[in-house]
């Protein structure tokens, strides 16, 4: 699953193969994403986004993912200094014969965790 956040509209912008994460939200749209980054046991943190699931076809799907990959765009330049033009120079997962799901999660609840020692 790749995912962008979208603070201005408080959801994360997602899409993703079929499988079966995608058929669970399917089932129970209240959903929620935990992200950590794992330095070692003494520095770490993580946040989860709890929310519900939007699948998105057509004309919102690709409206969602130009949002998107602006916004990755706009953060790989300001921390990379790079400048990409397509969603396949950053993103590893490339569809070559399945169209991707794009789907929404709108943010109900964000919480988050830390340690820094």
């Amino acid at each position: 699953m790749t995912y962008y956040f979208n603070e201005k509209e408080n959801v994360l912008i997602c899409y993703s193969g079929e499988g079966h994460k995608i058929n669970a939200m399917r089932k129970n749209n209240s959903i929620s994403l935990e992200v950590a980054e794992i330095d070692s046991v003494t520095n770490w943190k993580s946040v989860v986004a709890h929310g519900s699931y939007k699948e998105l076809k057509g004309i919102d799907a690709k409206s969602q993912l130009h949002i998107f990959s602006l916004g990755v765009k706009e953060i790989i330049l300001a921390k990379e200094r790079k400048d990409v033009n397509y969603i396949n120079e950053f993103s590893a997962k490339i569809y070559k014969e399945e169209i991707p799901i794009v789907f929404l999660i709108k943010i109900e609840e964000i919480s988050g965790k830390k340690r820094q020692f």
